[in-house]
């Protein structure tokens, strides 16, 4: 019985140690925030200035605001693999058009205005997309509206390195490019044969094969992938982790009558929702989340 009561005696003071142990302490847990993000100013394709989004935030008690402007929204047909030169580009309304520096001069006004809440910048993006079908027939444009969202900008050069930013992973249609370079080629050869210049046609058909080989069995590019990789070296991966892309349906932010003479886009621009990020991301385990 004597034991009994010894164990229990001991039992209630460990009980109490632990309770008043100095080790413990108040519970530091953050209280939560209200935060909006992927909110779009005048600066992109947005109906309100930022001064204006930030003050019909704060009367809502927004006490974080996210302003995600498009960093370049933009359509381009060209002839691989220079696309850029040989080809078609339509700019949109976004910071590309209207301008990095005024984008974070205003920012910082904004958050010099409104101290109490914070005011932080980002960007959607067009990581990358395809053409598939036949110039003037059946020619439709694929992935155009799935869009990658950064956060934490702070200067220009932070945008400019996103590889969405010079549309880098635009590219056209394979069968277009092949006949392109060679109705080229043929065009530049004839002439050299007619005149026996052996040596120099030898040299344009190996430049043509080394096209025609490097076009049809080029490396498969990994946009997504590779503009999260951008945003990483810049120093926004937390913001990332968070918030990791963004999958948009329907059609529209290409409106026909923007490049009607030039391309004859149809409406079909099918653009499947996320299923995941690809996983070779700098941290995978956060991201392939659609929100």
């Amino acid at each position: 019985m004597l034991r009994r009561v010894s164990f229990a005696v001991c039992l209630v003071l460990a009980l109490l140690a632990g309770a008043v142990s100095p080790h413990a302490g108040p519970d530091k847990t953050a209280p939560p925030i209200r935060v909006l993000i992927d909110v779009r100013s005048t600066h992109s394709d947005g109906a309100h200035d930022m001064h204006r989004l930030a003050e019909m935030a704060r009367r809502r008690g927004i006490q974080a605001l996210g302003i995600v402007d498009h960093g370049r929204k933009g359509i381009r047909f060209g002839i691989d693999p220079i696309p850029g030169i040989l080809g078609y580009t339509k700019d949109l309304r976004s910071l590309h058009t209207t301008g990095l520096d005024a984008f974070f001069d205003d920012l910082h006004r904004v958050r010099r205005a409104y101290p109490d809440m914070a005011i932080f910048a980002g960007t959607e993006s067009i990581s990358g997309y395809t053409w598939t079908g036949i110039p003037f027939r059946n020619l439709v444009l694929h992935n155009s509206e799935r869009m990658l969202i950064t956060l934490g900008e702070e200067r220009p050069a932070q945008i400019k390195a996103l590889p969405s930013f010079t549309l880098h992973y635009v590219r056209g249609v394979l069968p277009v490019s092949i006949v392109f370079w060679s109705v080229a080629a043929l065009v530049v050869l004839v002439p050299v044969l007619l005149r026996r210049k052996w040596p120099i046609a030898g040299l344009l058909l190996a430049l043509y094969a080394v096209l025609i080989v490097n076009l049809i069995y080029r490396s498969p590019v990994h946009p997504d992938v590779d503009l999260l990789a951008a945003a990483h070296k810049q120093g926004r991966i937390q913001a990332l982790n968070r918030v990791c892309a963004r999958a948009r349906w329907g059609y529209g932010w290409i409106p026909r009558p923007t490049v009607r003479g030039c391309l004859p886009i149809r409406r079909r621009m099918p653009s499947p929702p996320y299923t995941a990020i690809p996983t070779a991301t700098p941290n995978p385990v956060a991201c392939g989340i659609p929100i």
